[in-house]
């Protein structure tokens, strides 16, 4: 003989349109909303945090200034939710309240040390030459330093962008320019250039990293 049972069991359907309960299988609720609602953990007290894992249960956890990263620092990314920027390599400085990225040092402050964290600091520089022809020194400014990490940036010379560093031993093909450095000699960071030519208003707009 087969027999037919029909009740509220874990699997069975509602026909008046009453929930079933969590701990029978159910949702505890007739609406989607509900439904998500019952099946988190508690939501008071909880805004602005995120679901996490805390070993054993998962837990509404706090959010504040997340970073995101591999294993290494290649490919980390660090994300400020205030400032609501994201820094690919993770460097980040801030500067009179203001969050700086050190791979977009074009925007950097000018003749600001700017702390990008463990050791590594930058700063940029711009300014003008007019000079005759021959080797011109421009200095940009005294750091006590570790050592001399990287330069970058240029110079503007008419419609010629100029990257820094730059050499052309082929005899200044690039509007009169031979060489074009920045470096630090004791702890004084220079730009120097070679003209072949005199030239006048030269704009610049370089920037370094160093640690120390």
């Amino acid at each position: 003989m087969i027999g037919v049972s029909i009740g509220n069991s874990a699997n069975s359907a509602s026909p008046s349109g009453t929930s079933i309960p969590v701990k029978k299988g159910g949702t505890g609720a007739t609406t989607a909303s509900d439904a998500i609602q019952n099946l988190l953990p508690d939501f008071a007290s909880n805004n602005g945090k995120v679901l996490g894992s805390t070993g054993t249960t998962i837990q509404w956890v706090d959010q504040n200034n997340p970073e995101i990263q591999s294993s290494n620092d290649t490919g980390k990314v660090k994300i400020d939710d205030t400032a609501k920027t994201m820094t690919v390599n993770g460097e980040i400085a801030v500067s009179s309240g203001t969050v700086y990225s050190i791979n977009r040092p074009d925007e950097w402050p000018l003749n600001t040390e700017l702390d990008f964290g463990n050791g590594l600091y930058g700063r940029r520089y711009t300014g003008t030459i007019t000079t005759n022809a021959g080797k011109f020194v421009e200095t940009l400014g005294n750091q006590a330093i570790a050592s001399f990490v990287s330069t970058n940036g240029g110079l503007q010379i008419g419609t010629h962008k100029v990257p820094v560093p730059y050499l052309d031993f082929a005899g200044g093909s690039k509007a009169l320019l031979t060489v074009a450095q920045v470096h630090s000699d004791d702890g004084v960071f220079v730009l120097t250039t070679l003209f072949n030519d005199n030239v006048s208003g030269v704009p610049y707009d370089v920037w370094v990293t160093y640690r120390k």
